[in-house]
């Protein structure tokens, strides 16, 4: 995933350029991104993780998840994230990288290679705009 994004760029924006290099199109929105592709459980920890999963950060609200920011999964419990900057933090609390602001506010990881016939995941060759 070797990106480059100007300062500024947000989560989301971060994803859709990400996601258009590699032919595909999703929402452009973090919280509408987090309504396609499989389900990760991590309700045991990480171990279900897969390079290109999304993280899917947020507060609850009634006790309704509100997602406000998504990062991409890159192994080896690091996912690259945009806020404000690109940066790459770890889900490893012994790591300098260790984000429990972004631990504390995990609600969900979807999984969007693989995920089959998703309306919300459209390859860019047959997405109406190319």
């Amino acid at each position: 995933m070797g990106v480059s994004a100007s300062k500024g760029v947000d989560c989301s924006g971060f994803f859709q350029t990400v996601l258009s290099m590699n032919v595909l199109i999703l929402m452009r929105d973090a919280s509408l991104q987090a309504l396609h592709g499989d389900m990760v459980d991590i309700s045991n920890g990480f171990s279900q993780l897969r390079k290109g999963d999304l993280l899917f950060f947020g507060s609850k609200e009634n006790s309704k998840p509100h997602v406000t920011h998504v990062a991409i999964y890159k192994g080896d419990n690091e996912y690259i994230n945009s806020s404000g900057r690109v940066m790459i933090n770890s889900l490893d609390t012994a790591e300098t990288n260790f984000s429990k602001y972004r631990l504390n506010s995990l609600l969900a990881v979807r999984r969007i290679i693989g995920a089959g016939n998703d309306p919300g995941i459209v390859p860019v060759n047959k997405h109406l705009w190319y």
